[in-house]
Protein backbone atom coordinates (compact mmCIF):
# COMPACT_ATOMS: atom_id res chain seq x y z
CA UNK A 1 0.00 0.00 0.00
CA UNK A 2 1.46 3.36 -1.30
CA UNK A 3 1.69 6.75 1.05
CA UNK A 4 -1.12 8.17 -1.08
CA UNK A 5 -3.70 5.27 -0.55
CA UNK A 6 -2.92 5.13 3.46
CA UNK A 7 -3.60 8.90 3.19
CA UNK A 8 -7.11 8.45 1.19
CA UNK A 9 -7.93 5.54 3.87
CA UNK A 10 -7.41 7.69 6.80
CA UNK A 11 -9.51 10.51 5.54
CA UNK A 12 -12.09 8.29 4.91
CA UNK A 13 -12.16 6.83 8.38
CA UNK A 14 -12.67 10.63 9.89
CA UNK A 15 -15.21 11.27 7.23
CA UNK A 16 -17.23 8.00 7.27
CA UNK A 17 -16.29 7.14 11.10
CA UNK A 18 -18.60 10.58 11.99
CA UNK A 19 -20.60 11.00 8.70
CA UNK A 20 -23.41 12.19 10.64
CA UNK A 21 -21.75 15.15 12.24
CA UNK A 22 -21.52 16.47 8.88
CA UNK A 23 -23.79 18.92 7.00
CA UNK A 24 -23.89 18.30 2.87
CA UNK A 25 -21.68 20.91 1.74
CA UNK A 26 -18.80 19.60 4.87
CA UNK A 27 -19.77 16.42 3.37
CA UNK A 28 -19.64 17.43 -0.49
CA UNK A 29 -16.18 19.49 0.71
CA UNK A 30 -14.69 17.12 1.88
CA UNK A 31 -15.27 14.17 0.47
CA UNK A 32 -13.34 15.09 -2.72
CA UNK A 33 -11.19 11.85 -2.32
CA UNK A 34 -14.39 9.97 -4.50
CA UNK A 35 -14.18 12.38 -7.09
CA UNK A 36 -10.75 12.26 -7.39
CA UNK A 37 -10.52 7.69 -7.37
CA UNK A 38 -12.15 6.60 -10.36
CA UNK A 39 -9.43 4.03 -10.97
CA UNK A 40 -10.21 2.44 -7.38
CA UNK A 41 -13.40 3.45 -6.97
CA UNK A 42 -14.96 -0.09 -5.97
CA UNK A 43 -12.09 -0.39 -3.65
CA UNK A 44 -12.68 2.57 -1.84
CA UNK A 45 -16.37 2.32 -1.83
CA UNK A 46 -15.69 -1.32 -0.41
CA UNK A 47 -13.39 0.22 2.38
CA UNK A 48 -16.35 2.76 3.27
CA UNK A 49 -18.06 -0.16 3.57
CA UNK A 50 -15.64 -1.59 6.35
CA UNK A 51 -16.18 2.14 8.47
CA UNK A 52 -19.96 2.18 8.02
CA UNK A 53 -20.21 -1.31 9.29
CA UNK A 54 -17.74 -1.22 12.24
CA UNK A 55 -19.51 2.06 13.49
CA UNK A 56 -23.08 0.41 13.07
CA UNK A 57 -25.47 2.62 15.23
CA UNK A 58 -28.36 1.67 17.71
CA UNK A 59 -30.61 2.98 15.31
CA UNK A 60 -28.88 1.41 12.01
CA UNK A 61 -28.80 4.47 9.71
CA UNK A 62 -25.28 2.62 8.77
CA UNK A 63 -27.36 -0.07 7.42
CA UNK A 64 -29.42 1.73 5.17
CA UNK A 65 -25.98 3.70 3.93
CA UNK A 66 -24.13 0.77 3.30
CA UNK A 67 -27.15 -0.27 1.11
CA UNK A 68 -26.22 3.09 -1.01
CA UNK A 69 -23.05 2.18 -1.20
CA UNK A 70 -24.12 -1.28 -3.09
CA UNK A 71 -26.53 0.69 -4.93
CA UNK A 72 -23.82 2.95 -6.03
CA UNK A 73 -21.04 -0.12 -6.93
CA UNK A 74 -23.81 -1.79 -8.85
CA UNK A 75 -24.57 1.46 -11.32
CA UNK A 76 -20.68 1.68 -11.61
CA UNK A 77 -20.24 -1.77 -12.93
CA UNK A 78 -23.12 -0.67 -15.39
CA UNK A 79 -20.81 1.93 -16.60
CA UNK A 80 -23.96 4.91 -15.29
CA UNK A 81 -22.22 8.62 -15.78
CA UNK A 82 -19.14 8.72 -12.42
CA UNK A 83 -19.98 11.73 -11.16
CA UNK A 84 -23.48 11.15 -11.32
CA UNK A 85 -23.06 7.85 -9.37
CA UNK A 86 -20.59 9.70 -6.29
CA UNK A 87 -23.51 12.66 -6.39
CA UNK A 88 -26.37 10.26 -5.68
CA UNK A 89 -24.76 8.43 -3.17
CA UNK A 90 -24.02 11.36 -1.26
CA UNK A 91 -26.98 12.98 -1.62
CA UNK A 92 -29.08 9.40 -0.33
CA UNK A 93 -26.72 9.78 2.63
CA UNK A 94 -27.40 13.22 3.91
CA UNK A 95 -31.19 12.94 2.76
CA UNK A 96 -31.79 9.68 5.10
CA UNK A 97 -30.68 12.45 7.85
CA UNK A 98 -32.30 15.37 6.94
Amino acid sequence: MTEEQKEIYLELEKIFGNIDNYTLLDLLNKIDILYKGEKNILEILEYINIILYKNITKDGRNIKYIEYIEDTKQRLQANANYNMCIDNLLLNIWNKDN
